[in-house]
């Protein structure tokens, strides 16, 4: 269940609070022009009225412009939209980790997945050290004993076939935020890893467990990676 629980204006911008009830969790997520931000990118708490202010004032005047204008800036130059793209890719990175880390714990070192959450690691590594250079905050890992657990590794890692499919259009989207060739490049890094790598191991994972199990649920079942 979801509520906006308090809405605040500012230089022609919307901030919506909303209020995310799941059983006994309540989380609070920011919502500005009709975008969520991601997990990490503000306080989890509503915010006052000068902290509305203050993001609403750093937003971009066009939200629909892909590349982020020089004249706009936030942490060590960066463009807003830049700063939540860096931390919509770790939030993401850091639920993969999180995911995979559960699937272990559960199931033992079962492959690709004892292998694939190093990797979610170096990723993690990789835009930590990008947000730094920045003078981004970076934010704890939020997924531990928050992800999806599973009945059988064939169903985990046929959600995680689903999971690394859309994780290459997250990384179209975040790349289309920014020119900056170091961004950029670590951006692309990671996107290439998931479909080169971590998706083909996936799908050899889900066809054996499912030769293994007679497990059938649909191509690869259905996603709990995502955002949100």
């Amino acid at each position: 269940m979801e509520r906006v629980i308090a809405t605040h204006h500012h230089e022609g911008h919307e901030l919506d609070v909303v209020e995310f009830i799941d059983d006994d969790s309540v989380t609070i997520r920011f919502v500005v022009d009709g975008e969520l931000l991601p997990v990490g990118s503000h306080p989890d708490r509503a915010p006052t009225e000068d902290e509305a202010a203050s993001l609403l004032g750093s937003w971009p005047e066009d939200a629909s412009t892909e590349a982020p204008s020089p004249q706009v800036a936030y942490h060590g130059g960066l463009h807003p939209r830049e700063v939540i793209a860096l931390l919509e890719a770790l939030d993401d990175e850091h639920k993969a980790h999180a995911t995979y880390r559960q699937v272990i714990e559960d199931f033992g070192a079962v492959r690709p997945f004892i292998n694939i959450v190093d990797s979610e690691a170096r990723h993690i590594a990789a835009l930590t050290e990008l947000m730094q250079r920045y003078e981004v905050p970076v934010p704890a890992n939020p997924w531990p004993g928050k992800v999806t657990r599973y009945h059988s590794v064939a169903d985990a890692c046929a959600d995680a076939v689903n999971a690394e499919i859309e994780n290459a259009a997250l990384y179209d989207r975040l790349l289309a935020t920014t020119d900056r060739s170091d961004i950029r490049e670590v951006l692309h890094n990671l996107q290439e890893a998931s479909q080169d790598r971590h998706l083909p191991a996936f799908r050899r994972c889900a066809e054996r467990e499912q030769d293994r199990s007679g497990h059938h649920r649909g191509e690869y079942g259905h996603r709990h990676r995502g955002h949100g």
